[in-house]
Formats: structure tokens, C-alpha cells, sequence
């Protein structure tokens, strides 16, 4: 017995050392103190960059620290690419980084992880402080002397990062390292959901083309007279003065509505040549480019004669069900219309398709012959009018109601435009706009803005156009409606700021300080606004090195380059 007891007492023994250890080993598994680095990224601030604190220290430098760089906006700490939430409890070596939006000219939206630009939030138990930046800028070519070294395509709807650069007298200066969304063409006009296109056959009845024009301009729709050219030569100046009413504009259907299945080479020519050449003579204004196939067919012979005579579309029919085209990549040469008629109920079959093709974003183009009961391909005037009303009430504020030809141009000019961001300074942002082929149709570009701005106008040719400001958190939309030329047509964007920034003054800046360089900091020179009591100021640091670009401050006025330069001729 006392054999047994000798042996439990032994056991309950290591059992407490065992414990008594693990206790230990626990106490011993982190370290007591730990390091925090402070990454100013161009700033200063009125505390120390690296600091030791205990293990398991909750800190607060949102409130505890205060940082300040010259012309940017403090955005908050991060720990890799996430926004640190304080106050932060410090279980590891970490090293916070602060962020910042630059204020002068493009947007503010820096390189966070979130499509809207909004700060996300972090987590305190965040595994690991090693996260890279994952901002994308593009290296700046030291050869080039243009006034911005990445030129983006308008369609892309990416983020673009950018270094643009100014060189006067070979010393190049580079600034405004930032990010901003690239402009866009709008799919649709006005930045509308969808479109709608009405068309009109044959041109047989000028009355009846009259009425249908009459009654769609009550309810503000367009279409297109896609007319064989031969039916309306005799009485040409009436369908002239019908068409600079406005509602309807005109296109070929070619010029005897010859079949082109089994039409000649000669007949071919006939119908589409002669068509087009008829066409831009008598309404040279209008620039006619859209054709429709006679009898819904087309050879591939047919199509290439079309494209090589200067027809940028082509229209088909459907009697029964169909889907409409998207404007996004569409068969230019193959774009089916819904066809209307007397056989084919208006407020049964017609509206459920338009319904379910405009709902999805589609254009939907409609085909009418006569508006007035004559044979099967008319459509009565009461059910007609009905129609337009229809659509009135439902679509207007929301459906491109656009004319068959219109929206062809449109697509093809917003497929070749392209963009140029040439300039910005403290007040401005200045766009480059061209397209491959200019058809005069107004486009509706998407601009996006700094958010810090309340108010816009843009300038183009001459022409002031007040924009109205989308605000959202970190971004400012705005649209404008415009015509762009192949040469290139500029927009000049002004930007009116708010009290926070601005102070409600234009700021006419002069030479307040010039800071020199030294081994460890970059030279700057102050500026300060000239108006009394104002006091705003900015640097504007300078460096001949492409790789130190990033930190450079933006340059608004040719006098502080002229500064700058100087001074560091001085220097050398």
C-alpha cells in the first residue's frame, strides 16, 4: 500500500512540474517588447519614425500623431495594402505606412484595394505587416520630353497611374505622380440604359412619311427614311424640307429594291453607288451612311460592296421574335430590325419584344413601311400614335430615342476614339479627344474628377459648357456632350474647389522660400499666395532623377518652373 502511494504521489508530482513548466514556456512565446516603424512616404510628422512598446500595447497614431504633407491630403495608416483601424493592439514588429491624395489637378483616389476608392478597413489581428504596394504607376521614359510619358486609350475603364513631366531647358522636372480613372465614351447618349430606332421603308408615300413624322416629333422619337432613291427623285425637294424638319433623318435602301441574291455586277453598282451618291447630294447635311438590304438579304459580294463605297451599316428584318443588337461589339452589316406591320399586333408581339430588349440594355430598331392602312405593310395611324405614346410614357428617361443612323455613327466613332491627358495644374485638367472617323455625331464623354471639387465647366472650341458633378465619397462624375474631330479636339476642364481647400481664393502664387537639397532630402521652393490674410502654400520639390519621381511635388505656374530651374542651375 505504501508502495502504491509512494507511486501516485511521484506521478501527481510530474504532472505539476509538467504544468508548472508549460506555464512558462506560454510566458516565454512572445517577446516583451516590440518594434513600430512609421513610414512617412515623402511627410513629416511631430513624432518619432520607430519606437519600442510592449507586446500586446494598444496605440493610437490616428489621434496621437500628427503628419502633414505639403499639397496632399493624409488619407490614413496602412499595414500593407489594408487601412489600420486604431486603436491597434502591437502582438508583432509592424510598420504603418501613411497614405496620401494629392490635391493639385487629377483625382484623388489613391492606389487602395477598392473598385469606389474608398478606404477599407482592417482588422487589428492582421497576420503580417510584409503586404507590397500594389500601386501599378508606369516608368517614365527619360528620353521623352512630351508633356505626359502614358497616353491611355478612352475606352479602357481602368485606373490609370501616371508620372507626367515638364522639361524646360533639358533639366527635367517631374511631378503629379497619381492616379485617376480614364474618361469614357458613355455606351449610349447621355449615358441612357438603352436605345430605340425607328425605320421607315421604301419611301413610296411621302404622306404617309409626313404623318409618321408629324406624330413622333409629339413624342420626341427619331427615325430614318431608309428610302430606294429611285421612288423619290421626281419629287426631291419635299422629301428635302421633310427631312430638315428634324425627326427623320435619311439612308439608302438601295435604288430599285433589286434583289441581291440575284441581282448583276452592274445592278450592284447601280443600287449602292448611285444610291449613296444621290443620297450625299441632296442631303449633303446629313451625311447618309446607313443602308438596308432590299428583301432582308445579303451576299458577302453585296456587304464588301457596301463597306468599299462608304456605308458604315447595313439593317435586315425579322417578322417573328428577335434579339436586339448590343452597341457594345455589334455586326454592323447585319443589324436586325423588328418588323411592323398590319399582321403583326403592335401592343401583343412588338411590345413584349421591346420590353424585354430595353430592360436588358439592347437597341432595339424598329421597321415601318407606311403609316396609314393601304396594303399588309401599313400600319394604321391609331395604332401608331399608340405605339409612340407608349414608349413616351415608359422609356423617356431612360431610352436613347435615336434615329437608325445616328446611333450607327455613334457606335463606330466611340469604337475608334482614343484619349490623350495632356495637362492639369491647381484649377484645370486638359484632355486630347480624337476619333478615327469624324461623322458629327455628338458623343457623351464620362469624366472623373477630384472629389474635393464642388463645381466644373469645360471649354471646347472656344465654348464654355457648365458641368453637372456626380458626387460620390472619393470621385466626382461628369458628363459632356460633344463632337470630336479626327485632327483632335481639346477639353479644358476647370475645377472649382470648396472652403477646405480653396479658402474661396484663386490664388495667385509667388516665391516664398527656396529650400537646397542635401544628401538626405530633396531642395523645394515655397510658394505662397500673394492675397493677404490667405496664407495657402505648397512646394514644389524638384529632382533630375526618373526613379525619385514619385515624390515629386505637381508645378502649377511656368514662373515656379522658371524657380526651380534656376535655382538648381545655381546649385550645379
Amino acid at each position: 500500500m505504501k508502495k502504491l502511494l509512494f507511486v501516485l504521489s511521484l506521478i501527481l508530482m510530474s504532472i505539476f512540474i509538467v504544468s508548472c513548466g508549460g506555464d512558462s514556456n506560454d510566458k516565454d512565446s512572445h517577446p516583451e517588447t516590440v518594434w513600430v516603424t512609421l513610414d512617412l512616404d515623402g511627410g513629416e510628422c511631430d513624432y518619432l519614425e520607430e519606437f519600442e512598446c510592449e507586446y500586446g500595447e494598444e496605440i493610437d497614431l490616428q489621434n496621437d500623431v500628427t503628419v502633414e504633407k505639403e499639397g496632399f491630403a493624409f488619407r490614413g495608416w496602412y499595414v500593407g495594402n489594408k487601412k489600420a483601424k486604431f486603436p491597434y493592439e502591437v502582438t508583432e514588429d509592424v510598420t504603418f505606412k501613411a497614405r496620401w491624395a494629392i490635391i493639385i489637378g487629377g483625382s484623388t483616389e489613391t492606389d487602395t484595394a477598392t473598385d469606389d476608392g474608398s478606404d477599407s478597413e482592417m482588422d487589428t489581428s492582421s497576420d503580417s505587416d510584409t503586404s507590397t504596394d500594389t500601386s501599378t504607376s508606369k516608368p517614365s521614359d527619360s528620353s521623352s520630353d512630351t508633356s505626359t510619358d502614358y497616353v491611355p486609350p478612352l475606352l479602357d475603364h481602368d485606373t490609370i497611374n501616371y508620372e507626367a513631366k515638364y522639361s524646360k531647358d533639358g533639366k527635367k522636372i517631374y511631378y503629379g505622380s497619381y492616379s485617376f480613372k480614364v474618361p469614357v465614351v458613355t455606351e449610349y447618349y447621355n449615358d441612357l440604359t438603352a436605345a430605340l430606332s425607328m425605320t421607315f421603308d421604301d419611301g413610296a408615300d411621302l404622306a404617309a412619311a409626313q404623318l409618321a413624322s408629324s406624330i413622333m416629333s409629339e413624342y420626341g422619337l427619331k427615325g430614318t427614311l431608309m428610302v430606294n432613291t429611285g421612288n423619290i427623285q421626281g419629287n426631291i425637294s419635299k422629301w428635302q424640307e421633310l427631312v430638315a424638319l428634324g425627326t427623320l433623318d435619311i439612308g439608302s435602301h438601295g435604288w430599285a429594291h433589286k434583289d441581291p441574291n440575284t441581282i448583276s455586277a452592274s445592278e450592284m453598282e447601280h443600287e449602292i453607288k448611285d444610291s449613296y451618291d444621290f443620297l450625299q447630294q441632296y442631303f449633303p447635311d446629313e451625311n447618309p451612311v446607313t443602308y438596308a438590304t432590299p428583301l432582308s438579304h445579303l451576299t458577302e459580294a453585296y456587304k464588301q460592296y457596301l463597306i468599299d463605297t462608304g456605308f458604315i451599316a447595313n439593317r435586315l428584318e425579322i417578322y417573328g421574335s428577335m434579339i436586339a443588337p448590343s452597341t457594345e461589339n455589334p455586326d454592323l452589316y447585319q443589324l436586325y430590325a423588328k418588323r411592323i406591320d398590319t399582321g403583326n399586333n403592335v401592343e401583343t408581339n412588338v411590345r413584349i419584344n421591346v420590353s424585354d430588349a430595353l430592360s436588358a440594355g439592347k437597341w432595339f430598331i424598329e421597321l415601318f413601311h407606311n403609316v396609314r392602312i393601304k396594303d399588309g405593310t401599313d400600319v394604321s395611324e391609331e395604332d401608331f400614335r399608340n405605339h409612340c405614346k407608349w414608349l413616351y410614357d415608359n422609356y423617356k428617361d431612360t431610352v436613347w430615342f435615336a434615329s437608325y443612323d445616328d446611333v450607327c455613327k455613334y457606335i463606330v466613332q466611340r469604337q475608334t476614339a482614343t484619349i490623350e491627358y495632356t495637362a492639369c495644374d491647381k484649377e484645370s485638367m486638359t484632355f486630347l479627344a480624337k476619333v478615327d472617323k469624324d461623322y458629327g455625331q455628338e458623343m457623351t464623354l464620362k469624366f472623373y474628377l477630384p472629389f474635393f471639387i464642388d463645381s466644373a465647366y469645360a471649354v471646347v472650341n472656344g465654348e464654355e459648357h457648365y458641368l453637372t458633378l456626380e458626387k460620390g465619397s472619393n470621385v466626382r462624375t461628369a458628363y459632356l456632350n460633344t463632337c470630336v474631330s479626327e485632327e483632335g479636339t481639346e477639353i479644358k476642364i476647370y475645377l472649382g474647389g470648396n472652403d477646405k481647400y480653396y479658402n474661396n481664393c484663386t490664388h495667385d502664387y509667388q516665391v516664398n522660400k527656396v529650400v537646397n537639397p542635401t544628401a538626405n532630402s530633396f531642395g523645394y521652393t515655397e510658394m505662397i499666395c500673394k492675397k493677404e490674410g490667405c496664407g495657402n502654400t505648397y512646394k514644389s520639390q524638384f529632382t533630375d532623377k526618373v526613379s525619385e519621381a514619385s515624390v515629386a511635388q505637381a508645378v502649377s505656374e511656368i514662373e515656379t518652373v522658371d524657380a526651380i530651374v534656376s535655382k538648381k542651375e545655381d546649385l550645379e
